[in-house]
């Protein structure tokens, strides 16, 4: 199976994901965060076709709050899991989560993008997990992190 078919069946996975991942976005962009918070780091992990991005609300790289404006814990944030099950021949396996690291990244920031991030007063990073950069999701540029240690 070609690169073309595998990012189609990527795409049509998810395609039914959007509404769900744009509602919850758009949800953390009312949340009260506390106001030490200098921006939300969204951290993609997964592997074979698990993905979980899981939301921080940082101070810096290096530190992180656990309590919002209330002095609640923020375990009420939704985080995002995408399970990809996409039948494949065996030998594709490899090629479509290969494919699906890349897509879930583009993918993950257009939602973003969709739900009205670029408006959120706060700056936005995703990163996979032990990177040394980041993204940054209003300006879809790559970044350093250690730029954002102690601005």
């Amino acid at each position: 199976m070609k690169d073309e078919k595998l990012t189609q069946k990527l795409e049509q996975f998810f395609q039914t994901e959007e509404n769900k991942t744009e509602q919850d976005l758009q949800s953390i962009f009312f949340y009260p965060f506390h106001s030490d918070m200098r921006f939300l780091l969204f951290e993609v992990m997964g592997y074979h076709g698990d993905y979980g991005i899981t939301l921080h609300s940082m101070i810096d790289f290096g530190k992180n709050l656990n309590t919002n404006a209330k002095g609640e814990s923020l375990i009420d944030l939704p985080g995002f899991t995408y399970a990809i099950t996409i039948p494949v021949d065996p030998k594709e396996e490899i090629e479509l989560f290969e494919l699906a690291n890349e897509f879930i990244v583009e993918w993950f920031i257009d939602r973003f993008h969709q739900a009205g991030g670029v408006s959120f007063p706060y700056d936005c990073y995703l990163m996979w997990h032990d990177d040394v950069t980041a993204i940054d999701m209003k300006k879809r540029v790559r970044i350093d992190t250690e730029l954002l240690y102690n601005e």
